[in-house]
């Protein structure tokens, strides 16, 4: 806050005192190197007090701004300058005189370079919104300033669509003419039809997207056609990634089939690091599908995530791939019933005794291998209820492993 010391010490016991009152100032604001606008700024305040002073000295009231008075020097708003001087009333009777006597009109118009019927309105603004008499000579060239800058924005700015740049010039002729709720209702249509645009725009992106993302996956297609399930992978992956957000089921897709190459990798080629990424995979689809919500989903992906485990863990010398794989088939089973999908809980129940029978190769005992025995024994008797008889051998060399194990160790 400006303080000014000498202006505290100032009276006005006698009009003589006010000349030096002044000079004191305006020689301690030279010494301060304050700007001349505030400089004038309170010239100005001291003289009004000094005519308020002299005005109740003789019994006079208090003068007021008139309809003649002038605002000299630029009107600052912003960064942006008018020029003065401008002649404008400060009361809403002053207003009144103002707007019946046409030439000052017509010479307030020119001042601030706009027209009359925008004039007019600048006037009901500042009386609706209720702005002091004593800030008009402010509020008026800032307003008449923004009005004029809307035209020049409005006047700039380009569409592609036609409908929408003919709003946007029925708009500006609204503006110009101080009819703003036109203008505003105008520019709401205008910018309903380019929301309207941004998404039919948006729609089609997302069909060149998805587009695209299906000519990856066929990429990735024909790399497995070739038994090239690295390049497949990396493929898979790039086709999510094109996937737009609006469709979740299709990025989870081609996840899924991600996973699957990269297993496929390290089953088939021995390649251990490719199991690795299938099973961080697995363990990231595992987020994507809430139990809650898809339980036989979340199931598969369990089983898969085991099948993964329990293949690296058959090329490890420890066990903690194993019993891991053994903790995802249980959890699978947990969702996949017998009752409920009775070919996916055999496929599973087959899995994890497979695991199990691993496990208990290493082992010293046989209580794991009685237990393999007996899952692998139950998904057996499944396949076969459901016809699938070419499965027969693949159960019988399994059981008869495992039943020459046990014999061993009794």
């Amino acid at each position: 806050m400006l303080i000014f010391p000498d202006l505290q010490r100032t009276t006005m016991s006698t009009s003589e005192n006010s000349p030096t009152t002044i000079s004191r100032l305006w020689a301690w604001l030279r010494k301060n190197g304050v700007e001349i606008s505030i400089a004038l700024g309170v010239l100005g305040v001291l003289l009004t007090i000094f005519g308020i002073w002299i005005s109740q000295e003789h019994g006079d009231p208090a003068p007021s701004t008139t309809v003649e008075g002038n605002i000299t020097g630029p009107a600052m708003v912003g960064n942006q300058t008018i020029q003065g001087p401008v002649t404008i009333g400060s009361t809403p009777g002053q207003l009144r005189a103002l707007m019946a006597d046409q030439a000052k009109l017509t010479k307030l118009e020119a001042r601030l370079e706009v027209t009359g019927q925008a004039l007019r309105r600048f006037f009901e603004i500042l009386e609706q919104e209720e702005v002091p008499p004593e800030q008009w000579a402010i509020r008026l060239p800032e307003i008449a300033l923004r009005h004029k800058q809307a035209l020049e924005r409005l006047a700039a700015l380009e569409t592609e669509d036609s409908e929408t740049q003919a709003l946007i010039g029925k708009a500006r002729a609204a503006i110009k003419a101080g009819n703003y709720d036109q203008a505003e209702s105008l520019l709401d249509q205008a910018e309903a039809r380019e929301l309207a645009g941004i998404q039919a725009a948006e729609a089609k992106v997302e069909e060149r997207r998805l587009s695209a993302a299906a000519v990856r996956a066929e990429q990735a297609e024909l790399s497995l056609i070739q038994l090239r399930y690295w390049k497949a992978a990396e493929r898979f992956a790039a086709a999510a990634e094109l996937v737009p957000d609006s469709k979740p089921e299709q990025r989870l897709d081609y996840r899924e089939r991600r996973a699957r190459s990269l297993y496929r990798q390290g089953d088939e080629k021995g390649d251990n690091a490719a199991l690795m990424e299938a099973i961080r995979a697995y363990r990231d689809l595992l987020g994507a599908y809430p139990r809650a919500q898809v339980p036989l989903d979340w199931a598969m992906t369990q089983n898969n995530l085991g099948s993964a485990l329990a293949k690296l863990g058959e090329r490890e010398s420890g066990t903690e791939r194993l019993e891991e794989a053994v903790a995802a088939y249980r959890a699978a089973l947990e969702e996949y019933t017998r009752e409920r999908v009775p070919l996916d809980w055999a496929r599973t129940q087959t899995g994890l005794g497979a695991a199990l029978q691993t496990l208990g190769e290493r082992e010293s005992g046989t209580a794991r291998l009685k237990v393999a025995r007996r899952h692998i024994e139950d998904a057996w008797r499944v396949v076969k209820d459901a016809g699938m008889e070419q499965y027969d051998e693949d159960f019988q060399q399994r059981l008869v492993a495992i039943d020459r194990l046990i014999a061993e160790r009794r």
